[in-house]
């Protein structure tokens, strides 16, 4: 069974237009788990109002703070992990608006014998048909960044639209004891978890048919401010440290310097 996760913050409207678009493509029996992330007063009742005319698909929670996307989105998983029969997850930015048969598509890539447990789709620009993200792909710096081509190697789903199974992510709590990392708080956890998922054997897929389109750092105030960039930069080199082995590190120094 399916559960989708979306933690809103300060974005109502903009939850609202996703679950519109994203709720006729569930499959019967599928949950949508909403958390607003500390938005205040205006933004849970909007969302509460919602909720209760979809209660068979939806279920609310609030948190009194902003938890940041980790921890937001583990207390999600734990959320719907405790449905016994939920073993595909689907991670959904609140500021994405989904389309027709964009998660068929993504479950079709889904291969359990090849472990291929977690599937990225095609993300574009909410105003214009232009790639965002193909999911996420790492340079030869070691850096790790959207990935613009189907060409460029893909190292797993970006968070913003990700389909992961419960295996990859019990295998992830037992063997790291997390899902994500909260010490990161928001940006570059993706890309902890999903270098950590390959660490364990785990693939990647990714669907060209499962197209989303996304406005991209809405909840953050834009892509440009120092907010996203003091996280980004930040949490790039934090997830460097953590996981990447000593001998790729020093290969791939000149082109981190450069």
């Amino acid at each position: 069974m399916l559960a989708v996760l979306i933690i809103n913050y300060r974005t109502a409207q903009a939850t609202l237009t996703c679950l519109e678009s994203l709720l006729p493509e569930l499959p019967q029996g599928a949950i949508v788990y909403l958390l607003d992330n500390g938005s205040g007063e205006q933004d849970v009742a909007m969302l509460r109002a919602y909720v209760e005319r979809n209660a068979e698909q939806v279920r609310f929670d609030t948190s009194d703070q902003n938890l940041g996307f980790a921890a937001g989105m583990n207390r999600l998983i734990a959320s719907a992990f405790a449905d016994a029969q939920v073993d595909q997850l689907l991670l959904l930015n609140s500021d994405t608006i989904v389309t027709p048969g964009f998660l068929a598509a993504m479950q079709a890539q889904l291969d359990p014998e090849r472990r291929v447990d977690m599937v990225a789709a095609r993300l574009l620009h909410a105003d214009r048909d232009e790639v965002e993200s193909l999911g996420i792909t790492i340079y030869r710096s070691t850096l790790a960044s959207n990935r613009k081509r189907e060409d460029e190697l893909l190292l797993g789903p970006t968070g913003g639209c990700a389909l992961l199974t419960r295996r990859l992510l019990d295998d992830l709590l037992t063997s790291h004891g997390e899902w994500f990392d909260e010490s990161f708080f928001c940006y570059a956890e993706d890309t902890d978890m999903m270098l950590r998922a390959r660490w364990l054997g785990y693939l990647p897929g990714y669907s060209a048919d499962a197209v989303v389109r996304h406005h991209g750092s809405l909840s953050s105030g834009g892509s440009d401010n120092t907010f996203v960039l003091y996280h980004g930069i930040r949490n790039s080199i934090w997830w460097l440290y953590k996981n990447a082995p000593t001998g790729w590190m020093l290969r791939s120094l000149p082109w981190f310097i450069a």
